[in-house]
């Protein structure tokens, strides 16, 4: 059953403001050299950015929630990509490391707002929603988040700065912004046609979100860190960071590209395990790589292979179990706000404090962590219903 009102399907509208997110998000990490030059900030000063973010989509995750619960649904999702693309303009004209904390905050508000909106009007408008679904829109993110260092490094080869890069993001929100006007929004979900009859428990949604707090601490640190790393490393030429950078992020799309296909025919469970799993070992052999080689992109290639099912996958098996309304997944998106704050400032801290190898230390011991996570949630969660995905 489809709980879309009369007329066009919603699902292009979730997927161009996904296409926009994945961009955005995936522009802090190749632009923050740039961005660094730009506001006279030290390393350890600059990676305040990521905090900033974090902190701005940690407020738009709440105010998302209870907003789409309360049926604003796109006019939401609309306002949250104009403010994106208001964002984005002010960054490049921000002159000093407040100003560029103080426009972050902003964005990551518009962030926070449109990941929640996405995925959660997504579960409402495919309902029941197959776990090869969520695993799609999550695959139009990495095709955006692959955009990002390509857009930043010619806009630095054109111009000498980021500012194209972010004027052409600009323009994507905007248009992600009219094409969801043109969409229905989907009835929230009833807790009442669930198998279960009742609201998820609150500890089950919060032993949930520790799970999306370990994997996008893990991923915005990696990402966002890996240019700094590769220039601090004097791994490769001046583009290398970049390089790198794009790397990842088609790995990441490969990644989800393949789990969308391995999600129709395997447990949702198996396939979170294993892409854990593959980005433990992957992780590890980065830190043996120590910036050197070829095994450095090898590593980065598979450790972003690894984590690309993880977010949606969690988000299907979450579904599976548990009745998921907005205020519900805000939840699990204000969590994931708080790693995408924490590890990545702690990374930059220590980076800043002891050089190089403080990045594949991090992100191996979250990696450990979060595969253990995984197994957790397997024996706490309830069984999912006979009959499928029931959100």
């Amino acid at each position: 059953m489809t709980r879309t009102r009369a007329g066009r399907d919603p699902l292009v509208a979730y997927l161009s403001s996904f296409v926009v997110l994945g961009v955005v998000l995936g522009m802090l990490g190749p632009a923050l050299p740039s961005l660094r030059h730009q506001v006279g900030a030290s390393v350890g000063a600059i990676s305040f950015v990521f905090v900033a973010q974090s902190a701005g989509y940690l407020a738009g995750s709440v105010l998302g929630g209870r907003g789409f619960d309360r049926g604003y649904g796109h006019r939401l999702l609309a306002a949250a990509l104009v403010l994106m693309a208001a964002s984005l303009l002010l960054v490049t004209r921000c002159s000093s490391i407040g100003a560029l904390c103080a426009t972050l905050l902003g964005l990551g508000v518009a962030l926070g707002l449109i990941e929640v909106g996405s995925n959660v009007l997504l579960i409402w408008a495919r309902n029941p929603t197959s776990p090869a679904v969520i695993n799609g829109l999550h695959f139009v993110f990495g095709v955006g988040a692959l955009l990002s260092p390509l857009l930043v490094n010619r806009s630095l080869s054109l111009r000498g700065t980021v500012r194209a890069a972010y004027v052409v993001a600009a323009l994507l929100a905007v248009v992600a912004a009219a094409i969801v006007t043109t969409r229905p929004t989907p009835a929230p979900v009833d807790v009442t046609e669930h198998a279960r009859g009742e609201h998820a428990p609150r500890r089950l949604v919060v032993a949930v979100a520790i799970f999306f707090a370990l994997y996008v601490g893990i991923e915005v640190g990696f990402s966002g860190w890996i240019a700094t790393y590769a220039q601090s490393a004097h791994f490769g030429g001046s583009g290398s960071g970049a390089a790198l950078t794009a790397v990842f992020w088609a790995a990441f799309t490969t990644g989800r590209l393949v789990g969308v296909a391995i999600a129709a025919r395997v447990r949702t469970v198996v396939l979170l395990a294993g892409g854990c799993s593959l980005s433990l070992l992957a992780a590890i052999a980065f830190g043996i790589a120590q910036g050197r080689g070829a095994l450095v992109w090898i590593a980065t290639a598979v450790f972003a292979v690894g984590l690309a099912p993880q977010f949606a996958s969690m988000l299907a098996f979450a579904s599976e179990h548990l009745p998921l309304t907005a205020s519900a997944t805000s939840w699990f998106m204000a969590s994931a706000s708080i790693g995408g704050l924490i590890l990545p400032w702690v990374i930059g801290q220590l980076l800043a404090a002891s050089g190089t190898g403080a990045l594949p230390t991090v992100i191996v011991i979250a990696s450990v962590v979060t595969l253990a996570w995984v197994a957790v949630l397997d024996r706490i969660l309830p069984a999912a219903p006979a009959g499928g995905c029931p959100a």
